[in-house]
C-alpha cells in the first residue's frame, strides 16, 4: 500500500536560505544573521546550533517587503520529502518507525564528504513548527513519529503525537551548501520502505543578484547600529570624499559609503576567521585601505582649502587634487568592490557551487580557477593554499581591476604642489615639507603619476619600505612596479600580511586581526597629514 502513496521529491537544486530577508543581527557583533541560521554562533561547516528554527521576520523589511513577525517562506521550497505526513491515519503511523535522514556519502565528482544540509518546516496561518529530520553533527536521524518537532518534546510529525493539522504547509530549508543525499524510510512490522535522492543545495543567483544582497547586509547593519542605513548603491565617485560645503546635497558626501565599504571586507575576514583565517583578501583590503583613506580625507581638505584661496582671488591652480579623489582613489575604491564584494558574498553564503553559476553563464565576472582554489585549500584545512589564492585575488585586483585607472589619471591628469605662503588652516608644516616635491610639468603642477610614485612613503603594511624603496624610481601607475610592492615574493606587502618572509616584517594572526579590526580614523591618522581632518566615527 505505501509503494502506492504519492513520494514527494525535494527540487534538483534547493536554494540556501542566506540572505537577511527575517533582519535578524548578532547583538555582539552587529553582522546580519543569515535567515538560514536566526542565532549567533552557528556552525558554519554544518549549520548546527540553531535552536530556534524561525522563519518569522525580527523586524520590518527595508523595502517593505516584509512586516516585523511576517512568516517568511520566499527563500524555501514548498514541499516535503517522502510520504506526506497527512497520508494515510494516525492509527497507520503509530508504531513505526519514520526517518529522513542525510547519507554519510562522498561527491563522486569531487572526492570530498557531501556537505548540504537541509531542515523543514510546517506552518498552518500564523504557526509554524521548525522540524529537526535528523542531527547536524552526528546524522543521526529522529523517528518522526515520536520526536522532531523543535522545542516540543515527544511531538512528533507523523501520527497520534503530532499536532500538525492535515491543512499544514511543509516547506524545506537549504541550510549549507553542497551535495546532499536523503533517504526517507519507514519501517513497521514487515514494511521496511526507503526512497532515496541526491541533489544540491547551492543558490543560484546572477552577479546582480549577489551585488544586492551586499547592498541590502550594509544597510540593514548600518540602520541598526546608526538608525540610518548606509546604501552603496548611491556612492557615486563624482560627488568625492566629502562634500563640505553646506550647499551640497547631505546625501552627496560619500564618507560613509567609503568606511562600509572597508568595513565590510573586515567583517569578511573577521567573521570567517576560524579555524582557518579563510578571507584573508579580504583582511589584507581593510588594512591596506588605511593610507588611502587618508588620502582621500587630505586630499579633500586640500580641495577645499584651493576652492577658499580661489574665492579669496589667491591663484592655486586648478581641478587637479579633485579629479584624482573622484576620479582614482573613489572610482578605483568602487571597482574593486564590483569585482571583489558580491563574489565573497557569495561564496559565504553558497559556498564555490554558488560562483560555479555564475561562471557558467557570465564567465568574465570572475576568475574562477582562484575561487576553486580558494575552496581546495578550505576543504584541505591548507592555510598555504588559501595564501596563494588570496595573493592571487590580489593580483586579479591590481592588474586586471584597478590598472585602468591608474592609467587615464596617471598620464592625462596634473595636481598642484603645496609652497609657502599658501592659506593652510591645519598642519602646516605636514602640508608643506611632509611632501615629495618633484619636478612640474608645468609652474605649480605635476605629473599625477609621478607625484603619487614620490609621495607613496608609507608602506599600507606598517612596517614595511616605502614604495621607491622597493623599486627606486618605480612609478606607482606601472601594474610591474606597483606590483613588486604590493605582491612580490621579497619585498610585497601581502608577504608582510600573510606572515611569510621572516626576512621582512611579519604579521602572526594577532598582528593581522589588530589591524583589521581598526576603525578608519585610527587606521589612517598615522598616514594623514592632517590627521584632526579624518571624519569622526
Amino acid at each position: 500500500m505505501v509503494g502506492l502513496l504519492p513520494v514527494e521529491v525535494a527540487p534538483e537544486v534547493l536554494a540556501v536560505n542566506s540572505d537577511f530577508d527575517e533582519g535578524r543581527i548578532d547583538p555582539a557583533t552587529g553582522y546580519a544573521i543569515p535567515d538560514c541560521d536566526d542565532v549567533p554562533n552557528v556552525d558554519r561547516k554544518t549549520g548546527a546550533g540553531n535552536g530556534e528554527l524561525l522563519i518569522s521576520a525580527d523586524r520590518d523589511h527595508l523595502d517593505g517587503n516584509y512586516s516585523d513577525g511576517d512568516r517568511i517562506t520566499e527563500d524555501l521550497h514548498k514541499g516535503w520529502f517522502g510520504v506526506n505526513p497527512t497520508q494515510l491515519g494516525d492509527d497507520f503511523w503509530d508504531g513505526a518507525t519514520v526517518t529522513i535522514r542525510k547519507l554519510d556519502k562522498v561527491d563522486e565528482d569531487t572526492g570530498q564528504k557531501e556537505s548540504g544540509q537541509v531542515r523543514f518546516y510546517a506552518k498552518w496561518g500564523d504557526t509554524y513548527y521548525g522540524i529537526n529530520a535528523y542531527d547536524f553533527n552526528t546524522l543521526a536521524p529522529n523517528n518522526l513519529v515520536t520526536s522532531g518537532v523543535n522545542a516540543r518534546p515527544g511531538e512528533g510529525v507523523y501520527g497520534s503525537t503530532s499536532t500538525i493539522p492535515d491543512n499544514a504547509e511543509f516547506w524545506m530549508e537549504g541550510v549549507r551548501p553542497g551535495k546532499i543525499t536523503l533517504e526517507w524510510r519507514l519501517q513497521k512490522g514487515s514494511i521496511d520502505v526507503k526512497h532515496e535522492q541526491t541533489f544540491f543545495v547551492a543558490t543560484q543567483k546572477s552577479v546582480a543578484d549577489w551585488k544586492e544582497e551586499v547592498r541590502y547586509q550594509i544597510r540593514l547593519q548600518t540602520k541598526v547600529a546608526s538608525g540610518g542605513e548606509v546604501d552603496i548603491a548611491a556612492y557615486n565617485p563624482a560627488n568625492g570624499f566629502r562634500n563640505l560645503s553646506s550647499a551640497d546635497p547631505p546625501e552627496d558626501d560619500n564618507r560613509r559609503r567609503v568606511q562600509e565599504i572597508y568595513y565590510y571586507y573586515r567583517q569578511l575576514y573577521l567573521q570567517y576567521d576560524e579555524p582557518l583565517e579563510e578571507m584573508m583578501w579580504a583582511g589584507m583590503a581593510k588594512t591596506a585601505a588605511a593610507p588611502i583613506y587618508g588620502a582621500m580625507s587630505d586630499l579633500s581638505t586640500y580641495n577645499q582649502l584651493q576652492q577658499a584661496a580661489a574665492l579669496a582671488n589667491i591663484d592655486i591652480g586648478g581641478p587637479g587634487t579633485n579629479a584624482v579623489i573622484k576620479g582614482l582613489l573613489c572610482n578605483g575604491q568602487l571597482q574593486i568592490f564590483g569585482d571583489k564584494g558580491w563574489p565573497h558574498r557569495a561564496f559565504v553564503a553558497s559556498g564555490i557551487w554558488a560562483l560555479n553559476h555564475v561562471a557558467e553563464n557570465a564567465e568574465d565576472a570572475l576568475d574562477i580557477r582562484i575561487w576553486r582554489n580558494l575552496a581546495q585549500g578550505i576543504f584541505d584545512e591548507d592555510p598555504f593554499q588559501i595564501e596563494f589564492a588570496s595573493r592571487d585575488l590580489l593580483l586579479r585586483e591590481q592588474r586586471d581591476i584597478i590598472q585602468e585607472s591608474y592609467t587615464v589619471f596617471a598620464s592625462n591628469q596634473i595636481i598642484y604642489q603645496p609652497k609657502t605662503g599658501m592659506p593652510w588652516i591645519d598642519n602646516a608644516t605636514n602640508w608643506l615639507f611632509g611632501f615629495e616635491t618633484v619636478d612640474e610639468v608645468v609652474p605649480g603642477f605635476a605629473n599625477v603619476g609621478e607625484w603619487l610614485s614620490a609621495n607613496s612613503k608609507k608602506n599600507p603594511m606598517p612596517g614595511g619600505k616605502s614604495f621607491r624603496d622597493v623599486v627606486p624610481g618605480g612609478r606607482i601607475d606601472h601594474f610591474q612596479d606597483r606590483w613588486a610592492w604590493s605582491g612580490d615574493v621579497n619585498d610585497g606587502m601581502f608577504l608582510i600580511w600573510a606572515g611569510s618572509n621572516p626576512a621582512i616584517p611579519n604579521f602572526d594572526r594577532a598582528r593581522r586581526q589588530l589591524e583589521a579590526g581598526k576603525s578608519m580614523y585610527d587606521a589612517a591618522f598615522q598616514y594623514a597629514f592632517d590627521g584632526g581632518g579624518l571624519p569622526l566615527e
